[in-house]
């Protein structure tokens, strides 16, 4: 993700009336907490546990609505046209 690059540097200026700019890293950027566990938090959860349990729930969803609908197809048409579906 490229949200944390954002914070992990500032643009500075030089004190004089130069129009010299450089980047400083943030105080973020140092600490070894952050460092060692945003990786595991953005790649771990986000980058690969949430897009598997949204598609098991779409799934799900799915599932549901396909039965919803064979079973509303059996009671609107009893009989043996019905009877091969699903």
């Amino acid at each position: 993700m490229a949200l944390d690059r954002w914070f992990l540097f500032t643009v500075r200026d030089t004190t004089d009336n130069s129009t010299w700019y450089y980047m400083e890293p943030t105080k973020l950027s140092q600490d070894d907490a952050y460092i060692t566990t945003y990786p595991w938090i953005v790649d771990g959860v986000l980058c690969s546990i949430a897009p598997f349990l949204l598609l098991l729930i779409l799934n799900a969803r799915l599932i549901w609505e396909v039965r919803k609908s064979t079973q509303y197809i059996q009671v609107l048409h009893p009989g043996p046209l019905c009877s091969n579906i699903i």
